[in-house]
C-alpha cells in the first residue's frame, strides 16, 4: 500500500510494504534463539536449530545428559554442555565407570605371591612359609615340630619361605643329618692299608713295613744289623725297632722263649 500527499509541491509517500516485510521476513533479527541458529520461515515465524547440548523452542534449555544414568557401578553423573563426566566409586574406572580397577597392576604382593584382583581390593596368595596381607612375613620354620628335622645334633638354619638346611656335626650327612659318613669311602689308606671306619674319623691298619695315619710312611731297614735271630730291623721315627720272629723276644730279639716255662700251647 502506498499513499502520497502534496505538501508544498513535494510528494510525501509512506511505504507500508517495507514495514510488512520486516515483520514477515526478518523474525530472526531479534536473536530469539539462545543456544542455536535461527532460520526465518515464510509464515512470519522462525525455527531455532539448537547446538549440541541444548533443547527447547528457543534452545534455552540445557539437555541433561545424565537423564539416562550413563554412569555404572554406582558412579555419580555430572551434567555438562553436550557432555557428562562420571565420578567413579573406589575400585572402578573408565568413562562410565565400567572398568574394574586392577589393584594387582602395581604388584603389591611380595615373595612371588599370586595377586587376586577383587572389587576395590585384592588378595595375596602366599607361597608356603610366608604370611601377612602382602606375604611380607617370612615365617620361622626351625622352631616348629614338623619341620625341625635336623637329627644327630644337626643345627637348623632358616631359609626363604618354608625352606631350611641342616648344618650337620662331623660324621653325619644328608638333608636332615640322618646318614653317618663313611670316612673310608675316599680310600684314605695307602700302600694296601685297610681302612677302619670310626665316628667322624678312621684308622688305617698298615701292612708290614708302613706306618703313618694313612700308611704313607715307609719304614726303612736298619743300615747295620743290630737285631738278632733273623729279626727284621726297621727305623721308625729315627728309632731302631726289631721285629722278632716267633719264639724270640727282647729289644734286639736276643732272647728265646723257654718252652718249659711257657707250658703247653
Amino acid at each position: 500500500m502506498r499513499s502520497c500527499s502534496k505538501q508544498m509541491l513535494v510528494a510525501v509517500c509512506t511505504t507500508w510494504t517495507v514495514l510488512r516485510l520486516a515483520s514477515a521476513g526478518f523474525a530472526c533479527l531479534s536473536n530469539p534463539c539462545f543456544y542455536g541458529i535461527c532460520m526465518d520461515d515464510i509464515n512470519s515465524t522462525y525455527t531455532c536449530y539448537c547446538i549440541d547440548g541444548y533443547t527447547g523452542v528457543q534452545c534455552q534449555t540445557n539437555w541433561d545428559e545424565c537423564w539416562s544414568s550413563p554412569c555404572l557401578n554406582g558412579g555419580t553423573c555430572h551434567d555438562g554442555v553436550a557432555a557428562f563426566n562420571c565420578t567413579c566409586p573406589d575400585g572402578y574406572t573408565g568413562e562410565t565407570c565400567d572398568e574394574n580397577l586392577d589393584e594387582c597392576e602395581s604388584n603389591p604382593c611380595f615373595n612371588n605371591a599370586t595377586c587376586l584382583d577383587d572389587i576395590n581390593g585384592y588378595t595375596c596368595m602366599c607361597l608356603p612359609g610366608y604370611s601377612g596381607s602382602f606375604c611380607e612375613i617370612d615365617e620361622a620354620v626351625c622352631n616348629t615340630t614338623d619341620e625341625s628335622r635336623c637329627l644327630n645334633g644337626g643345627i637348623c638354619v632358616e631359609g626363604p619361605g618354608d625352606s631350611f638346611t641342616c648344618s650337620c656335626l662331623a660324621g653325619w650327612t644328608g638333608e636332615a643329618c640322618e646318614t653317618p659318613i663313611d670316612e673310608c669311602d675316599s680310600s684314605p689308606c695307602l700302600n694296601g692299608g685297610i681302612c677302619v671306619d670310626r665316628h667322624a674319623d678312621y684308622a688305617c691298619a698298615c701292612p708290614f713295613g708302613y706306618t703313618g695315619k694313612n700308611c704313607e710312611v715307609k719304614l726303612h731297614q736298619c743300615d747295620t744289623i743290630s737285631c738278632e735271630n733273623n729279626a727284621l730291623c726297621l727305623i721308625e721315627d729315627g728309632v731302631t725297632v726289631c721285629y722278632c720272629v716267633p719264639d724270640y723276644h727282647g729289644d734286639r730279639c736276643q732272647f728265646q722263649y723257654d718252652e718249659c716255662q711257657l707250658g703247653p700251647r
